[in-house]
């Protein structure tokens, strides 16, 4: 099954860059709390989407409350260690560490998004459309929709794709990305042939203006 990335709009990247190799051992227990927090308040919600259809099911009584999966935030645990002391091999960001980057955020309280946006579309989708509308961007934009495409790490280095991966936009460079995709043509647009190109032009366009004037993490 291919990877659904997702977008999260954040506050600020700083405080997340800066997090990576700083030894703040502070920051695990953060995230173990901000897990625990968030996937509670997720089940929550779940069930509270699913109460119309609980009078229907047969088997309504035997729906279960959210349980804690500790193996999760064992592993959890040790990505975060990793992640604070700046633990990776040759000279890669682990993929992998998206799940500690989202923990992150809500645990540094830079967004508040308990679920992610634009989580529809496959990474091959993704990469499709990258490939029928970069001609049509400036530099700068086309740069930013490749680092959501391709991963963009936090420091500069590179992403070692373990089958996840992550980037993020500045504020700035997510406006101007905004702009760019506001501003192709709708010929070039209707030119994509495919439908589910367009609706995923029209989308991400959706996506970028709810989210204008925050930073963007992708995870995927």
């Amino acid at each position: 099954m291919s990877v659904r990335p997702t977008i999260y709009p954040l506050i600020d990247i700083e405080p997340i860059r800066q997090a990576i190799g700083s030894g703040d051992s502070s920051l695990i227990e953060r995230v173990r709390e901000a897990y625990i927090r968030v996937e509670e308040e997720r089940s929550r919600e779940d069930e509270l989407l699913d109460d119309e259809l609980l009078d229907q099911d047969e088997f309504a009584d035997e729906l279960e409350p959210w349980e804690l999966d500790e193996e999760e935030l064992r592993d959890l645990t040790k990505l975060t260690k990793a992640f604070v002391n700046g633990k990776y091999v040759r000279n890669r960001e682990p993929g992998i560490w998206r799940q500690v980057i989202v923990y992150l955020a809500h645990a540094l309280g830079l967004t508040s998004s308990i679920h992610p946006l634009f989580d529809e579309w496959s990474r091959d989708a993704w990469s499709e459309y990258l490939a029928g509308i970069s001609t049509e961007l400036p530099e700068g934009p086309r740069r930013s929709l490749v680092h959501l495409v391709e991963g963009r790490s936090l420091t500069g280095r590179e992403i070692e794709r373990d089958g996840s991966s992550f980037a993020w936009l500045t504020s700035s460079e997510a406006s101007e990305l905004l702009n760019s995709l506001r501003a192709v043509p709708p010929d070039c647009v209707q030119a994509f042939g495919e439908d589910w190109l367009r609706d995923f032009h029209g989308e991400l366009i959706e996506c970028l203006s709810a989210c204008e004037g925050r930073c963007l993490l992708l995870a995927g």
